[in-house]
């Protein structure tokens, strides 16, 4: 079962109420966290593994809203897996994501930090485009 744990911000934009507090991650996949931000003037969700830190982008326009962004994380992790040659972790990734998830608060303040730099090199950087992730859009930046 997939845990997300969600920023006051992200709540707000997609009226999920929060929970106390996290439980223990089970799986090496299922615990992430979703934050908001603006990019371009558009409303994009930022969401980060709480282990490995691995970052997806998705603009609400582009996967139907903040409610969609929780769906549309299994997709672009299982293209991230596919693509960087971690196909055996496809089987443990759907079966975490086959359940409803479970929504909290964020209390890891390590990874708050991390989400907030991250957010930061984002809005310095204005030359971000935007490039397509089989369903939902993430963001990639030039080199």
């Amino acid at each position: 079962m997939a845990q997300f744990r969600i920023t006051q911000k992200f709540s707000a934009d997609s009226k999920i109420p929060l929970l106390a507090t996290p439980r223990a991650a089970v799986s090496l996949l299922d615990d992430w966290v979703i934050d908001a931000l603006h990019i371009h003037r558009k409303k994009v969700a930022l969401v980060t593994h709480v282990r490995s830190l691995l970052s997806f982008l998705m603009p609400y326009v582009q996967v139907g809203g903040a409610k969609s962004i929780p769906d549309c994380v299994p997709v672009c992790l299982q293209q991230f897996l596919y693509d960087h040659d971690f196909s055996e972790y496809v089987q443990e990734m759907e079966q975490v994501f086959a359940e409803p998830p479970i929504f909290c608060k964020v209390d890891h303040r390590k990874l708050i930090d991390h989400m907030t730099d991250f957010k930061k090199n984002i809005s310095v950087n204005q030359r971000a485009k935007v490039s397509t992730c089989q369903g939902p859009k993430i963001a990639s930046f030039p080199s």
